[in-house]
């Protein structure tokens, strides 16, 4: 694991109209680590993903992802370096597995190039690194939903990026889909990958994040180890008592 920054956060103040939704944050996460990012609702997850995308300008502070503000940088170098899944993805309806990874090359193709020998390889890896190549003649349609969580991630992947956001990628999943999900999220960070991943489930955070942060309503609450940060005092501060009664 790299402890060279990747994105850095450096007193970022986010609004959403008259909402402060993300107050002073001060953070950096490395490359190639499994990076959660926990909180109760409308803690700031969200807007702190969309944030380090470049789809929330700062309104105090800065982002930088490899030295680079997103918000200012053109969407093909932007998307040439980070790839993101979102909350709710739109699933293309109508294609087989591998031509919806294929789409993951635009970026790199523009729509109306044709993939070449090196495309090819790229979707390839994709497939192989998320355990989908099986299912590559599939409809996406007809695919479970973790198998098609995975499908959407290795779209992401044959992007090529170097850092990958998700936003909730176990929601509506069960326990299962949900262990496999983050089994490829660990294995591509460890394999050089940054993964940033907002997650409601803060068992999924303590057994599979190289490390956590813990938001509570736009502040940073704490960061690192999920042993140093999913404590009962921290989880009381965030959730309230109640949470920390039904985690007993």
């Amino acid at each position: 694991m790299s402890a060279d920054p990747s994105i850095t956060l450096e007193g970022l103040t986010c609004q959403l109209g008259a909402i402060r939704a993300l107050d002073a944050i001060t953070l950096s996460i490395g490359a190639a680590t499994l990076h959660g990012l926990v909180g109760p609702n409308g803690s700031g997850k969200t807007t702190l993903l969309r944030a380090i995308a470049g789809v929330v300008p700062p309104a105090a502070g800065r982002v930088l992802v490899e030295g680079l503000p997103p918000h200012l940088a053109a969407a093909p170098v932007l998307a040439r370096r980070m790839a993101v899944l979102p909350q709710h993805p739109v699933a293309p309806l109508g294609v087989t597995v591998r031509e919806a990874v294929s789409w993951g090359r635009i970026p790199h193709l523009g729509r109306l190039a044709a993939p070449g020998p090196d495309d090819l390889r790229a979707i390839d890896r994709a497939l192989e690194a998320t355990g989908v190549q099986h299912l590559e003649g599939r409809s996406v349609e007809t695919l479970s939903g973790g198998e098609r969580q995975r499908a959407l991630i290795a779209r992401a992947l044959a992007q090529e990026p170097r850092i990958l956001l998700l936003d909730e990628p176990t929601a509506h999943l069960d326990v299962a889909h949900q262990v496999e999900v983050m089994a490829v999220l660990r294995r591509l960070a460890h394999d050089g990958l940054t993964v940033v991943v907002a997650l409601h489930d803060l068992r999924l955070a303590a057994d599979y994040c190289d490390l956590v942060t813990l938001l509570a309503r736009g502040r940073l609450l704490a960061s690192g180890p999920a042993t140093d940060v999913l404590t009962a005092s921290l989880i009381r501060e965030a959730y309230g008592d109640a949470a920390v009664s039904r985690g007993s």
